[in-house]
């Protein structure tokens, strides 16, 4: 009995050192490894060492890849990525920040990628200053969130960002901003999604803009999720083309006396040239979703060609056009149209539009 005792105890010994090794019983290691720093009456949860917290200037610094969970009320905390070649993930849990110079979350490096996931359940806040401070000669960091680099808006939870700046916007990327889950609301006294390239393909996008809502100076693409586009020089506008494919998608421009504006359209490809502005070839592509527009100018506009094979649409121009392209326009396939407009429903220098496709 005694030597059984022993083999057990034997048995038992090695049993939990192999799953100290394995990795069962890491959760009291993990723990260890983490490190927690109070941000006003928030928190950041992170790797030890792979951050920095200056409570003078309210900044937390990010230095190494991985994942970090920021929560509760940060008050003027801001936080910067400034290391290069880095994927970092925000975990954002119920976050309020108000700004009073700077973006609310900055990474500055262009090989470094930033993934904000929004934790399910909770609603995140962010706020702009009134008059974002930048070097001299220079005009950015100039957004609430503002990337050098790839930025991602996924998760469950809800994002709500509030740009007042004289000089703002509300989200940007200097490469490509992509929403793939989550509710994001954006709202901007100029834009409020910036890209070099802007690709919503999931979750929920609300934008309100005293210009353009969404803008790339690329392409803009939707596959899919909910997008809500309300500005007023343009709802949607990609200076080197639109593709929509599926979603749901509603957008309007809306007619507002007294500005530099003369646009107010809807969906827009490419750069017309007006003003002594350089001229852009881009093309709108819609294969399938549901679109609305209500505009004052063209609904759904593009400096070349526009080719619809598929889609519901509904479009209201009070001012000007309904679907106008530049060059050639293609309607195919099994579009559904309902437009109003006050200019011509459709209008192209060339027009293929196949003999089934109606637009009333």
């Amino acid at each position: 009995m005694r030597m059984e005792g022993k083999i057990l105890r034997r048995m038992a010994i090695l049993a939990f050192a192999t799953a100290c090794m394995m990795g069962i019983s890491s959760e009291p290691a993990d723990a260890a490894k983490k490190t927690t720093v109070k941000l006003g009456k928030g928190k950041i949860v992170g790797a030890k060492k792979s951050f920095s917290v200056n409570k003078k200037n309210k900044t937390v610094t990010i230095k190494k890849k991985g994942t970090y969970t920021i929560s509760g009320k940060i008050g003027a905390y801001r936080i910067i990525v400034s290391k290069a070649k880095l994927k970092v993930t925000l975990k954002l849990k119920g976050v309020t920040a108000t700004q009073t110079k700077y973006p609310c979350i900055y990474s500055s490096k262009s090989n470094t990628s930033v993934n904000i996931n929004l934790v399910g359940k909770t609603t995140t806040r962010l706020k702009g200053p009134k008059h974002f401070v930048v070097a001299k000669g220079k005009k950015e960091p100039d957004g609430v969130i503002f990337s050098t680099g790839n930025l991602t808006i996924s998760g469950q939870g809800n994002l709500f960002v509030t740009d007042v700046a004289d000089n703002g916007k509300a989200i940007v990327s200097k490469n490509t901003v992509a929403l793939k889950g989550g509710y994001c609301s954006a709202s901007s006294a100029k834009i409020a999604l910036r890209g070099k390239n802007v690709s919503l393909t999931g979750g929920t996008f609300a934008g309100r803009a005293q210009d353009t809502c969404i803008k790339s100076d690329q392409k803009v693409t939707i596959t899919g999720g909910v997008v809500t586009a309300n500005g007023v020089d343009k709802g949607i506008q990609g200076k080197g083309g639109v593709t929509i494919t599926g979603g749901s998608v509603s957008v309007s421009a809306t007619y507002k006396a007294g500005t530099k504006f003369e646009d107010f359209r809807g969906i827009t490809a490419g750069v017309t040239g007006k003003n002594g502005k350089k001229a852009v070839a881009g093309s709108v592509l819609i294969t399938g979703g549901t679109i609305r527009v209500n505009s004052y100018g063209d609904c759904i506009r593009s400096s070349r060609d526009i080719m619809i094979t598929g889609g519901n649409f509904q479009l209201t121009s009070i001012g000007d056009d309904g679907i106008q392209a530049k060059a050639t326009l293609t309607m195919k396939g099994k579009p559904k149209f309902s437009i109003t407009a006050k200019g011509k429903k459709v209008k192209g220098m060339v027009k293929n539009i196949a003999p089934n496709v109606k637009y009333k």
